[in-house]
């Protein structure tokens, strides 16, 4: 959502790609009593980041599960974490899960309460950066060579034409032809260049919206868990820097040029009553 930095809270939970919708429809079953809201977000990450932050928080501790948000030095199309928050604890480091290439919803969740519980932190905000609902989904196995989320890819040599490329990517991003893109790469016969390439070729857009579903359950359970365990004199917020598309408008998933619905919305959910957690997930945990 935009203008994170304004509202009131002492732990900000982010749920990397959410849509408003989805977590209308699920969020009952997991997370305590709270009032929700429909809030405008910026439709990709990067954007989020730099517009939210732009200047140095030393009163921000920032749980990250996403490669760009690091205490590496490691830069991402712009945006340049080095030095923007009192701290940075990288758990995508710490607890990747290699089998499906994304960060350990657990291991945000408990990481996040051990910071909090911490007495030197009483006086920080917490942020805590999940990358779920995003892809990858953990019910489908991609091949290994699609394999790389983000700073991985910063390893990979670069061509001479890599500039023309990313030139090119980034036109097709801005103006919203991703799927015209694939469609001209899938009838050169090209091999998918990137998992939601994959996901595209390979699965109809309501079988990908059950898996995306299916993640955003992964992370709800793992929200159920930091809230039976979190003090309830902690002002909680959950929201999301933008949603996922499937289909709407044309689009799928969340480029530069995204204009639907499912994109440019997100939850903003005010935790009210931390001790009264959804009977179902009480039975679940």
């Amino acid at each position: 959502m935009k203008n994170l930095l304004k509202e009131e809270w002492d732990i900000a939970i982010i749920l990397d790609a959410c849509r408003y919708d989805s977590f209308e429809k699920l969020y009952k079953d997991y997370l305590p009593e709270g009032m929700l809201e429909k809030r405008e977000g910026i439709v990709a990450t990067r954007n989020w980041l730099l517009e939210n932050f732009p200047d140095k928080y030393d009163n921000i501790i920032y749980v990250s599960g996403h490669p760009a948000i690091n205490s590496k030095g490691i830069k991402w199309n712009g945006w340049d974490p080095s030095g923007k928050f009192f701290k940075i604890c990288d758990v995508w480091l710490t607890n990747w899960n290699e089998k499906i290439d994304t960060t350990d919803p657990k291991a945000m969740a408990e990481k996040a309460l051990e910071l909090i519980n911490e007495p030197d932190n009483t006086n920080k905000k917490i942020i805590v950066h999940f990358m779920q609902p995003h892809s990858p989904y953990r019910n489908i196995e991609a091949p290994k060579e699609l394999f790389g989320f983000y700073v991985a890819k910063q390893d990979k040599k670069k061509s001479i034409f890599s500039p023309f490329i990313k030139k090119i990517a980034q036109f097709v991003d801005k103006h919203n032809l991703t799927i015209i893109y694939w469609k001209l790469r899938k009838m050169c016969g090209l091999k998918c260049k990137d998992r939601e390439e994959y996901y595209w070729r390979n699965f109809l857009k309501d079988e990908l919206f059950e898996y995306y579903e299916d993640n955003l359950k992964w992370v709800f359970e793992n929200l159920t868990y930091f809230f039976r365990n979190i003090k309830p004199d902690k002002k909680v917020i959950v929201t999301s820097d933008h949603g996922e598309a499937f289909g709407e408008r044309g689009e799928f998933f969340h480029r530069l040029g995204g204009r639907s619905d499912a994109v440019v919305h997100v939850p903003f959910y005010r935790v009210i009553n931390p001790d009264k957690i959804a009977e179902e997930s009480n039975k679940n945990v």
